[in-house]
């Protein structure tokens, strides 16, 4: 990833914990979640929800503090890169069954596929990254998803989880 192309994916990122902090704030003065506004913040920040319920709020304004500055640490590259793929990946799965032709998806790819800030472009969903989305190892789309975070990202496997969802690397 380039610092300065993706600086719209961390504006982005940005966003997405200070709307976070901000449905924390409100729920611990006793206020509800509104389900639409977290249905929005799932879909463009796949897993998002599950990171709003394990971090804690002092976990999350710090990392809204982090990206203010301008930081963009590892935790924070990790993250563009997991709801950039996330995203791609299941809009193809809303689309293609697991047992559709990975050359129909490259072909619906060619013409519908407008990576927005933080998604994969065109040129890295190869016929073998269509195969592991439709038909991820082990069927679970997400230890697909570690796999290629680990890859691109040069971390361990087990770390993964952790840089990108866990307070201990807030």
């Amino acid at each position: 990833m380039h610092a300065e192309s993706d600086e719209p994916a961390f504006e982005e990122l940005l966003g997405k914990y200070r709307e976070m902090l901000e449905m924390r704030v409100a729920t611990d003065a006793g206020g509800d979640a509104v389900p639409t506004r977290m249905r929005a913040l799932a879909s463009r920040f796949p897993g998002a929800l599950r990171e709003l319920e394990r971090l804690p709020t002092e976990a999350i304004r710090l990392r809204v503090e982090e990206l203010e500055r301008g930081d963009r640490p590892e935790w924070a590259r990790a993250q563009v890169v997991f709801h950039g793929w996330m995203r791609v990946a299941l809009r193809i799965k809303r689309v293609f069954r697991p047992k559709s032709d990975v050359n129909e998806v490259l072909e619906w790819l060619a013409v519908e596929h407008r990576p927005s800030a933080g998604e994969p472009g065109l040129e890295e969903l190869d016929s073998a990254t269509i195969e592991s989305i439709l038909r991820p190892p082990g069927g679970r789309l997400s230890v697909w998803l570690r796999e290629r975070i680990t890859e691109e990202r040069g971390l361990t496997f087990e770390v993964v989880p952790r840089r990108v969802c866990d307070a201990r690397n807030a």
